[in-house]
């Protein structure tokens, strides 16, 4: 029996860093009239609390800190004493549960848990909940006694996909109908479900969109949100005589959520964070104040992140795409963007390559003579290489399509050693080495190939695939599957394999053995065998790879490579000992008569000049103050402007090289909060070095998640335990990241992460900003979008107030739904000058930027306008409102690989939007890309700012930032870790020449 006494946490007094933070309007405010209009019942927050009907001060009824959750939906009972609380729980158990709240006593007890509840609702006597649930493709209407685990009593089958179900009095319901072709998918038609008959009636016209359907006291009328011409009104319809029409009009932001009745002639809904009061006769619209006092903790004691010393010496880390030899004595790795060997015993390193571009996924050859591989140059040209353990210094290009090198990077070898295989979109693809001739072996009769991943003796290639499961109404999520075609006659078949077993898994060449990580704990079996695994004592194992005849497992485990004796059940540690010394520091240097902005938000300076000595800035003063010191390079920076390199603080590497042109464009540090661990180490160790040249990286590396994401590539933790979530941080801890990145469905999941990373002073960066997470401190904020039910939401104040409170960071990558929604961004119809960009004629090819300048004309149609200016007006005001408040925002582009010019213009394009969309100064939009960023990172100690003691990574440019921002694309130079580098020499560099 579950019955336990509310907490209420919103009453209760803060200790340590908590602070109480009153709040009066809600972005996703939600509210539920009681049945004789005394009270109303609001969601909060994902909180649920009571408030007079008259006003005041709200009573926590339930708490999402202590238990974190998020409710999502409540149901009066007649008697007005009780309130049905449908929500979602924590990560650990079913997606939904329903609870009963005792309104005066504050007791609650759970009545059910399961992972399909849709709405809940109250008999007429109170005797009973009726729950919807998902069944397949319909829903099934199930009622339960409200009493602590009740069993569920079937009733019966609802027609069509209902949604937003109400019961009247009389026990009809009217629901709204899913409407897909538009983009509220919860926007459709009314309709009514008569008990008696089992007959559907429509409760709307066809001429508006409508939803959340609510009947009035005495039965004879229905109110619901609705649509008409593109304006969002509360309408009422008489179920007597068919008649309806709005009872509010140009009322500004009603909110997507339940409408319900304070009186037979008073509507409640909710608009612009308020709750609100409609009369039927459309005489007054009332506005019911209230104030919540919500709790939020600070986070304190975070760890600050520190960069590499010029000149030290450090041992590498990241030991990148590690794989065993066939005979099970030596690994070959790729680390500081080449490729070397080393036995597994102990032993000397052996390097095999010694390339300007990045080489990675090195894979043994069945005879141990040659290992294939793949280099990728700066400008993100890939070729396919082979090279000879006798001979590495004669490697060899395979001349393969571009599309094709870039395509699924695993290839596995054939038999024979004389040809190659791998996945080019749903084909699979056999390479021979001796004339390069490529054909199709099979195509995958599911569309995502996840990689191939073994080609036996027997001459069948085997590869998975991963596709979607479930039913219409509740999708299921990714279900890998594993295929063997013959290589010959390209006949396929599936094997037998549970598919957890496919889950970051590594299959051995005679597809007798594999190894897997599912939930995050490693194990090892024979491939035939379904029944027993063995289970792998390291945390976290990921990277696998088989010896020839399977005795012989390597893996990759908390920053440690280990070899497994399979038959022998023992594992020990495979030492690499392989260093590398961080670039000395340049020539100090002078800049004479240059004007600096500094990213505090000062002003533009009268003419200074900067000295900068042993990479960092020594000193500061108006020209002519000092003389110029001896062995000291003279820069001229008269007409020239000085400001700190650009910080991109959400930006998707996603295996790609081209770091340089992020330095062309000027951003000189770059966030990225998901990706393989042991690659982003590694091009951060290649950067330090002075092998490649690229922004400085910060990173979150694995990123967590709960719902089986199909990669096998080691991008994500799959954590779904309790027990598990702190040891699943503290690998990622032990990989060095900066920050975590949780990427749940269920954003209450976020609490247990930011919990387990506070204690080791990391920092946590999430989508979602509800109470459970925002009360524990959460320290970054992904994106402008709210996750809540109506996508044009507003941050009002509870966000804005309890962002401010817990410090948190908002990066809303605003580009992002302009590119992402409209193929390019929205600012190149109205600005089709920025396809001349000087940075983006120089470094893109004139036929790309042809193309990128068709597809903005075509793509941002004015239907494509029309849906998405509302929104991107929304989110302009809510950044205005958090900048307003001294909410830190800050830029980012969530770029990927695939953006194209975009990818690194992006951060020039968001500064824009903040100046003339969000309404901020051009010194506050380079504020926010630089000194708040890195206070957000935990670098401020070193980057951010022009001042003394911070490192001289810096812009110089042409213009006057300061009153036109598009001027920071006017880049003469740039200066990294005080050196100099002109635009030319990064033209050279992401050409693919070794700086």
């Amino acid at each position: 029996m579950l019955l336990f006494p509310i907490a209420l946490a919103a009453q209760s007094k803060p200790s340590g860093n908590s602070r109480i933070v009153p709040v009066r309007t809600g972005t996703d405010l939600a509210s539920f009239a009681s049945p004789d209009g005394r009270f109303i019942a609001i969601i909060l927050m994902g909180q649920t609390w009571l408030v007079p009907s008259t006003g005041g001060t709200a009573r926590a009824l339930t708490d999402v800190i202590s238990e974190p959750r998020v409710d999502v939906a409540l149901a009066w009972a007649p008697d007005g004493r009780r309130l049905s609380v449908l929500s979602n729980t924590t990560m650990f158990g079913p997606r939904t549960a329903l609870d009963v709240v005792d309104v005066e006593t504050g007791t609650s007890m759970r009545v059910a848990s399961a992972p399909n509840i849709v709405s809940a609702m109250w008999s007429h006597d109170g005797s009973r909940l009726l729950v919807s649930l998902f069944e397949e493709d319909s829903i099934s209407l199930t009622a339960y006694r409200p009493v602590p685990n009740a069993r569920g009593e079937r009733l019966s089958r609802l027609p069509g996909a209902p949604v937003s179900l109400r019961r009247s009095a009389t026990g009809e319901m009217a629901y709204a109908t899913v409407d897909g072709r538009r983009t509220l998918g919860s926007l459709g038609g009314l309709r009514e479900y008569l008990t008696a008959s089992g007959q559907v009636r429509p409760l709307s016209s066809d001429s508006i969109t409508a939803s959340l359907p609510a009947y009035s006291p005495d039965g004879e009328l229905v109110a619901f949100i609705a649509e008409a011409s593109g304006e969002r009104e509360v309408w009422v319809r008489s179920l007597r005589t068919g008649a309806e029409r709005p009872v509010t009009s140009g009322v500004d932001e009603i909110y997507l959520a339940p409408v319900s009745w304070l009186s037979p002639s008073r509507v409640l809904f909710t608009a612009h964070g308020q709750l609100q009061v409609a009369s039927l006769d459309r005489s007054v619209i009332d506005t019911i104040p209230f104030v919540a006092n919500v709790p939020v903790t600070r986070a304190e004691n975070l760890r600050a992140l520190r960069l590499p010393t010029p000149g030290d010496r450090r041992k590498v880390q990241a030991l990148v795409d590690p794989q065993l030899s066939p005979d099970g004595r030596t690994v070959v790795f790729a680390a500081l963007g080449d490729l070397w060997c080393a036995p597994v015993d102990g032993g000397a390193v052996r390097r095999l390559t010694n390339s300007p571009i990045d080489e990675r996924r090195p894979v043994w050859s069945p005879d141990g003579a040659r290992i294939a591989y793949y280099a990728t140059r700066e400008n993100g040209g890939t070729q396919l290489r082979v090279l000879s353990l006798a001979h590495p210094d004669s490697s060899r290009a395979i001349p393969v399509d571009s599309s094709v090198a870039f395509a699924r990077p695993r290839i596995v070898w054939s038999p024979d050693s004389r040809a190659i295989a791998f996945a080019n979109g749903r084909l699979i693809q056999r390479l021979d080495l001796d004339d390069g001739a490529t054909r199709t072996i099979a195509v995958s009769p599911v569309p995502y190939v996840e990689a191939v991943v073994a080609w036996s003796p027997q001459d069948s290639v085997a590869y998975i695939a991963s596709r979607l499961t479930g039913s219409t109404l509740n999708p299921g999520g990714w279900q890998n599957v594993l295929w063997v075609v013959s290589s010959d006659s390209g006949v396929a078949r599936t094997l037998d394999v549970p598919r957890e077993r496919l889950s970051r898994a590594g299959i051995s060449g005679q597809l007798r053995r594999v190894a897997y990580n599912y939930r995050d704990i490693g194990h090892h079996a024979l491939l035939a065998d379904t029944t027993t695994a063995n289970r792998i004592a390291d945390p976290s194992p990921r990277s696998f790879s088989w010896s020839a005849d399977g005795s012989r497992l390597l893996y990759s485990s908390n920053g440690r490579l280990r070899l497994l004796e399979v038959h022998r059940g023992r594992a020990q540690d495979v030492r690499i000992d392989l260093d590398y010394r961080v670039s000395p520091a340049p020539r100090p240097i002078q800049i004479r008569n240059v004007r600096i902005i500094d990213g505090t938000g000062r002003q533009r300076s009268a003419p200074s000049d900067v000295l900068i000595a042993n990479g960092r800035i020594r000193s500061m003063s108006l020209t002519g103050r000092r003389p110029v010191a001896p062995d000291v390079d003279v820069i001229d920076g008269t007409g020239l402007t000085l400001l700190p390199g650009l910080i991109d603080s959400h930006v998707h590497s996603f295996g790609w090289s081209g770091f340089a042109s992020s330095v062309y464009f000027g951003v000189l540090a770059a966030r990225d909060p998901g990706d393989v661990t042991e690659w982003l180490r590694s091009q951060r160790e290649r950067a330090a070095a002075g092998l490649s040249l690229a922004p400085r990286l910060f990173y979150a590396g694995r990123v967590m998640d709960d719902w089986g994401q199909p990669f096998a590539d080691g991008r994500f933790v799959d954590v779904r335990s309790a027990e598990r979530v702190d040891e699943a941080v503290g690998s990622i801890a032990a990989d060095e990241a900066d920050f975590i990145k949780p990427y749940f469905w269920d954003p209450v999941q976020d609490a247990h992460v930011i919990d387990a990373a506070h204690r080791r002073g990391i920092r946590v960066g999430s989508h979602f900003s509800l109470l459970s997470s925002l009360a524990r401190g959460l320290d970054y904020k992904e994106h402008a979008t709210t996750y809540s039910l109506d996508w044009t939401s507003t941050y009002q104040d509870d966000l804005i107030a309890t962002l401010r409170a817990a410090n948190t960071c908002v990066v809303p990558t605003l580009q992002l739904y302009a590119t992402s929604r409209g193929q390019t961004s929205t600012v190149v119809p109205h600005d089709p000058s920025i396809f001349a960009d000087t940075l983006l004629a120089e470094l893109y090819r004139p036929r790309d930027l042809a193309l990128a300048r068709a597809l903005a004309q075509a793509n941002m149609t004015e239907a494509m306008r029309a849906l998405w200016m509302p929104r991107e007006r929304r989110d302009y005001e809510s950044m205005r409102r958090l900048a307003a408040a001294g909410v830190r925002v800050t830029i980012g582009t969530d770029a990927t690989e695939t953006s194209g010019p975009w990818r690194d213009m992006g951060v020039h394009l968001e500064m824009e939007r903040f100046v003339r969309g969000v309404g901020m100064t051009p010194l506050e939009a380079i504020r926010a890309a630089t000194l708040i960023a890195a206070q957000c990172l935990g670098v401020d100690g070193d980057l951010g700012s022009v001042e003394v003691g911070k490192v001289a990574d810096l812009l110089l440019v042409e213009g006057d930032p300061s009153s036109e921002i598009r001027d920071t694309r006017r880049i003469r130079s740039v200066i990294l870790g005080g050196a100099v580098w002109e635009r030319a020499e990064i033209l050279a560099a992401i050409r693919g020449e070794r700086p």
